[in-house]
């Protein structure tokens, strides 16, 4: 009976080790599943921004050869290095900053600068 009760209780030790070594598999399984979700969104938004780059990039395309049929064919395609354009990140920051001066530059052609009447540079003075 005593060998049989250490045996038991060996056994419920084991069992307990078992159990413990199966949630932590659990647990280590959830954080990989929910690293994993977390890498799916930021692909899938990357992915978008992707989408939206080449939409613009098709648009700008567009408009380019429409100049290209009403000037005669006189409009350079600019050459871009490729090796140099590499990064989205960068490719972002200068989409935003194109659509900035576009804004800017239609604010100015509408009279509607940002600038108050103020705070409007002057030209310099010939001395």
């Amino acid at each position: 009976v005593h060998e049989l009760g250490r045996a038991l209780s060996e056994r419920v030790a084991n069992l307990e080790q078992y159990e413990e070594a199966a949630r932590l598999a659990l647990k280590t399984k959830d954080d990989f599943e929910g690293q994993l979700d977390e890498r799916r969104q930021t692909q899938n938004a990357l992915e978008g921004k992707l989408w939206v780059s080449a939409r613009l990039v098709a648009q700008l395309e567009s408009e380019l050869e429409e100049l290209r049929k009403e000037t005669g064919g006189s409009v350079r395609v600019p050459k871009f290095d490729k090796r140099k354009r590499t990064s989205a990140a960068i490719r972002l920051k200068e989409e935003k900053e194109r659509r900035e001066r576009i804004s800017l530059s239609d604010d100015e052609v509408a009279g509607t600068s940002d600038l108050a009447p103020t705070e409007a540079v002057d030209p310099p003075v010939p001395s």
